[in-house]
């Protein structure tokens, strides 16, 4: 039995796998062979979320013939199955399969394009002896790369720098609902500190063993905690260890982080509170920030002019909530003044804005909340954007949305009606 933790937050396990169908019969001499990506299961640390198989995984099989021929094929899973037919000579044929991860956006690319830009996910392996004339199914199951189990998931804890005294971190392990049957009563714990995002090799916590983990916030370098519990089960003494969880301060410093080590297409989940934005982030790869905290998520310019984000390579994704929302505030009552946009999108890039989102007091005298350059696109479907004037210079041409040539209209899918400001006018050089 899988024995499954929750700490704080529950990573649910999902899969690579290969299923098989039935075919058409093959050709004299020929047996035909079939395989259908993906499915579910997995005995990793973390597998590939359901979204990551739909959108984001490349595959190469690499078949090997009995007399030595080799035959390669690529295959990408943008929808569910995705089956693969090919045709092999009677013999035993070695089966190898890689999956690799790219969420970067590149669609004109040919999956073998992509599949070489990913990054390792997965591999797995089959033998199976073709008979001519006959038609045959195998299963192949594939096992996730560590790397790619650890690094593109993560858990954090997000601790408020705003108090005077040395905030406190807690955390709790406890068995996930699918495993009421067992007693922890008698179980024992030990929580251990890591510098590194794993549950081995970790330091031992003095004094840390309740299934409750009350720490003092160490800052940085970026501490992950994991617990071990040993409990008896059908006469036996299991032991398990909760996946880590890294604590981060809701600062720049700490958004940067968290951006830093999670994979390309990875969501990240903000905390309510105020995140003071002392300068720009630099946004160079697939990232989607959503709000999930209990209350609002706020990014507030400080100290500076310049945008918040600067989308300069791949896709940045803004999303909230009714209850949680994730605002962008220029922050214009204090700056002197705001001089550019709250984002940039450059070339080839793409800005989405989803449900829960707001953009606002922005003072900007470069473009307006949202500053699309020449092939940026922006796409909007929900969120608003307000508060965005142009100050003094009556001169500038202050809008909203600013969007660099005409020719990048098509590309746009905000329009006035759901966009509020001082200012309402979208502008086009």
């Amino acid at each position: 039995m899988k024995k499954i933790l929750k700490n704080l937050i529950r990573l649910l396990p999902a899969a690579l796998v290969l299923f098989a169908c039935s075919l058409p019969q093959p050709s004299d001499g020929n047996g035909s062979l079939v395989i259908t990506l993906p499915g579910s299961s997995s005995n990793n640390a973390r597998s590939a979320l359901p979204s990551e198989i739909t959108n984001s995984m490349i595959y190469k099989l690499e078949f090997e013939g009995p007399g030595g021929e080799t035959i390669t094929r690529y295959a990408e899973s943008g929808r569910l199955p995705l089956t693969i037919t090919i045709n092999l000579k009677q013999g035993l044929w070695e089966i190898d399969v890689t999956a690799h991860y790219n969420n970067a956006g590149n669609g004109s690319a040919t999956p073998e394009q992509k599949f070489e830009d990913g990054f390792l996910a997965g591999t797995s392996s089959a033998e199976e002896r073709i008979v001519a004339g006959r038609r045959h199914t195998v299963n192949i199951t594939m096992i996730v790369n560590d790397d790619f189990a650890r690094n593109s998931v993560f858990s954090w804890y997000w601790v408020d720098l705003q108090g005077t005294t040395v905030p406190k971190v807690e955390l709790k392990a406890e068995l996930s609902d699918d495993f009421e049957d067992i007693n922890l009563i008698n179980a024992s714990y030990q929580w251990y500190r890591n510098t590194e995002n794993n549950n081995t090799n970790g330091t031992e916590i003095d004094v840390a063993n309740s299934a409750v983990l009350i720490t003092d916030y160490e800052g940085f370098p970026i501490k992950y905690y994991y617990c071990e519990i040993k409990y008896e089960y059908n006469g036996d003494t299991v032991s398990y260890s909760t996946a880590p969880v890294g604590v981060v301060p809701i600062n720049l410093e700490g958004l940067n982080y968290v951006i830093g080590v999670t994979n390309y297409g990875v969501p990240i989940s903000l905390p309510e509170g105020t995140f003071n934005m002392t300068s720009t982030v630099n946004v160079n790869k697939n990232i989607t920030l959503k709000a999930k905290g209990r209350g609002d998520t706020i990014l507030l310019r400080q100290g500076h002019e310049a945008a918040l984000f600067n989308v300069s390579n791949r896709i940045l994704t803004l999303e909230g909530s009714e209850n949680s929302r994730l605002i962008l505030d220029g922050n214009k009552t204090s700056q002197n003044p705001n001089r550019y946009s709250l984002i940039w999108v450059n070339n080839t890039c793409t800005l989405n804005i989803k449900d829960g989102v707001i953009l606002q007091n922005n003072h900007a005298q470069s473009g307006g909340g949202v500053y699309v350059f020449a092939n940026g696109i922006f796409n909007k479907s929900g969120g608003i954007i307000y508060g965005t004037d142009g100050g003094d210079n009556s001169n500038s041409p202050y809008a909203v949305l600013w969007v660099t040539t005409p020719e990048r209209r098509r590309a746009l899918t905000a329009g006035p009606s759901d966009i509020i400001s001082t200012n309402p006018r979208i502008g086009w050089d």
